[in-house]
C-alpha cells in the first residue's frame, strides 16, 4: 500500500477570522482547536483501499457529535464523512432525494483538490487561510497516463465553528475560500452532499 503523509491538526487554541462579507454575514470562524466538539455524519465502515463503486453505494452512517481530533483520526484511517442530516441511527443515502431532503448543514467545507501539480505541503505553506486538517488521499503522487505528469491529490477540511445551513450558502463559500487562496478546484466538488473519504 502506497505511504501517504498526513498534516496533523495543531493541538493549540487558534481562531481566526476571514475579512470578506461571507464570512461575517454568517459570524463564522474557522477552527484549529483539536478538542473542540461538532456535528457530522461519519461511516461504520472504515477501509484500507479506494473503496469501490458498490461499496461507496453501501456505506452506513450516522450523525454524530464528535471531535475535531476524533474526526481526524476517522479520516486517516479510512473512514468517510459527510455532514449534517435529519436522520436517525444508521442511514445509508440511497433512494432518490434522500441527501437533498434531509440536509441541514455542515460544520466543514471539505475543499477537493485533486489532479493538482503541488503537493499538499507547498499548498498548505502557500495558501492565507490554513485548513483545521488536511490529508493526501490514494490517488497522491500518481502520474497521469495522458500527460505523463505526477499529479497530487489532498483534501482541505476547513472546521466552522457553529452549523452553516443551506446548500448555496455551501456552495458560497466553498468558492470564497478556494478564490482567496487561489485553489485549482472542480466547480462540481462544491457540493453539500458529497461524501468525504480519507
Amino acid at each position: 500500500m502506497q505511504q501517504r503523509s498526513f498534516l496533523a491538526v495543531l493541538p493549540i487554541i487558534i481562531i481566526h477570522r476571514f475579512k470578506k462579507k461571507v464570512l461575517k454575514r454568517y459570524n463564522l470562524q474557522i477552527i484549529l482547536r483539536t478538542n473542540m466538539e461538532i456535528a457530522t455524519s461519519i461511516s461504520a465502515q472504515r477501509f484500507s483501499h479506494k473503496p469501490t463503486q458498490e461499496e461507496k453505494k453501501n456505506l452506513h452512517f450516522e450523525v454524530k457529535t464528535i471531535t475535531v481530533e476524533q474526526l481526524y483520526h476517522h479520516v486517516i484511517n479510512g473512514g468517510a464523512f459527510n455532514n449534517i442530516y435529519d436522520l436517525k441511527g444508521t442511514f445509508m443515502f440511497k433512494g432518490k432525494g434522500i441527501k437533498t431532503d434531509h440536509y441541514i448543514g455542515t460544520q466543514t467545507i471539505n475543499i477537493d483538490l485533486d489532479h493538482q501539480t503541488e503537493t499538499m505541503e507547498k499548498c498548505y505553506e502557500r495558501v492565507t487561510d490554513r485548513p483545521t486538517i488536511c490529508y493526501t488521499t490514494s490517488s497522491n503522487g500518481k502520474v497521469n497516463e495522458k500527460t505523463g505528469i505526477v499529479e497530487y491529490a489532498y483534501r482541505f477540511i476547513y472546521v466552522l465553528d457553529t452549523i452553516l445551513q443551506g446548500k448555496e450558502s455551501y456552495k458560497e463559500l466553498y468558492n470564497l475560500i478556494c478564490t482567496r487562496n487561489r485553489l485549482e478546484y472542480d466547480q462540481r466538488a462544491s457540493n453539500p452532499y458529497q461524501n468525504m473519504f480519507g
